[in-house]
């Protein structure tokens, strides 16, 4: 299983829990300095252990559900968009044509994808 985030538990209920994340900069992936939270709630049905004494939240995900994840959202569109592309451009079309070919390949590959099963990501409660 590899470690994908971890989040601080801030509160519990009798059907869940409260997980607050620190929000990191999509660019350089560091700590911003505005120190924004995000907080979100976990289902106890969700969680794969439960111990009262754990302070944070752990989501993983095995190597399996992490290719399906990336083949149902990245590689059958793009493969879509290729394919479409050279296609069209096999078939000498004109480029406004190819554009429009291209960007219809890429909703065949949108609408292949599969939707990820929810048993893909652990979320495990870690002293």
């Amino acid at each position: 299983m590899t470690s994908i985030y971890e989040g601080e538990i801030i509160s519990r209920d009798s059907d869940g829990v409260t997980v607050t994340f620190h929000s990191r900069c999509s660019a350089c992936r560091q700590l911003c300095s505005s120190n924004q939270k995000s907080e979100i709630y976990v289902a106890k049905s969700l969680l794969a252990s439960s111990d009262q004494n754990a302070q944070i939240l752990n989501f993983s995900m095995a190597l399996p559900a992490q290719i399906f994840l990336l083949l149902n959202s990245l590689l059958l569109p793009l493969a879509g968009f290729l394919f479409a592309a050279a296609i069209g451009e096999f078939f000498n079309m004109e480029e406004g044509r190819l554009v429009l070919f291209s960007i219809f390949g890429l909703l065949v590959g949108i609408l292949l994808c599969r939707e990820f099963p929810g048993n893909g990501l652990n979320i495990k409660e870690v002293c």
